[in-house]
């Protein structure tokens, strides 16, 4: 077990997959959240933005990306999945109330 990064616990977490984003074989966590329809006393979660949760070898902690790989999930997000196309790089759907569906191509080096 271990603590979740204080900026995953910023807005709530609506969809989670787990796949191996920049093929170093180590399997990392992309989270999308967030929550409108509150009551308007409350206002409305909408601080997350999408994370990627990569373990880090070095310091044994799990350590809070997404927006600095390109990574943006942005809405009231209501679910997350993963699609294999058959080609190395699988992509993200990201669905959102009252919103379009977003999808995402998980390249992270157009070298490979």
């Amino acid at each position: 077990m271990h603590r979740l990064p204080t900026s995953l616990q910023f807005s709530p977490i609506q969809g989670a997959v787990i796949l191996d984003i920049n093929h170093d074989g180590v399997k990392e966590i992309f989270t999308a959240g967030n929550f409108y329809p509150f009551r308007v006393q409350l206002g409305r979660e909408d601080a997350g933005k999408g994370n990627l949760l990569q373990w880090d070898k070095i310091k044994r902690q799990l350590v809070v990306s997404g927006l600095e790989m390109g990574i943006y999930a942005d809405g009231d997000v209501r679910d997350v999945l993963s699609v294999h196309t058959g080609k190395r790089d699988p992509l993200i759907i990201i669905s959102k109330n009252n919103d379009r569906v977003q999808v995402i191509k998980t390249v992270v080096n157009a070298q490979d």
